[in-house]
């Protein structure tokens, strides 16, 4: 992955919006859970590869990933904070 994306306006996004997004080089993505999961396996875990979040099933760690631009994760988050997604 090396410099890819260091600097861009996405990545950026994603660190000045309170995520810790790293760029640095990194044979692996580094995959997170929310704090508020619960550890039963009903997660969603993301990581960040340089301007992109990808986000998969922990049930499921070797299965497909979603992409999805890293300012679009941002918009995302931020959205769920605010409350704008009714309670299901």
């Amino acid at each position: 992955m090396g410099d890819r994306g260091r600097g861009s306006p996405a990545a950026e996004s994603w660190r000045t919006r309170g995520h810790e997004c790293s760029t640095a080089a990194s044979s692996e993505p580094e995959w997170r859970k929310s704090s508020y999961s619960s550890g039963n396996g009903q997660c969603v875990e993301v990581a960040c590869l340089s301007a992109l979040v990808s986000m998969r099933d922990s049930k499921d760690v070797g299965g497909p990933a979603l992409l999805v631009r890293a300012d679009a994760w941002s918009a995302f988050v931020a959205v769920v904070k605010a409350g704008d997604f009714p309670a299901l």
